[in-house]
């Protein structure tokens, strides 16, 4: 199992600024679980990734995804609350798994 640090996502934070977003969220997911490694996040299938980025996110800021966006044609606001739990796909979870903050790549 492996915590995730403040200056763990801060070290990837400040390397990452200017990397491609899949570059980004790769050396995140290496720095959360790392027996996994750079190649192995980087080979694994998108939707292993997003849900562990998914839930990476959950772990850290809580289950509530707050969306907005503008109408193209009229350009009211729309916004929505969404629940990780109900966007969440089993299958992605078969990579990692989250302990008390801790994550373990399996």
């Amino acid at each position: 199992m492996f915590a995730v640090t403040a200056q763990g996502l801060l070290r990837v934070w400040e390397a990452q600024q200017r990397a491609h977003p899949v570059q980004r969220a790769v050396q995140l997911l290496s720095e959360v679980a790392p027996p996994l490694g750079l190649d192995g996040w980087l080979h694994a299938p998108i939707g292993v990734r997003d849900g562990a980025l998914m839930h990476l996110c959950e772990t850290l800021f809580g289950g509530e995804l707050h969306t907005a966006t503008t109408c193209p044609h009229c350009g009211a606001t729309m916004s929505a609350t969404h629940y990780q739990d109900q966007l969440d796909c089993p299958s992605c979870r078969k990579m990692v798994r989250v302990h008390n903050s801790r994550y373990e790549a399996i």
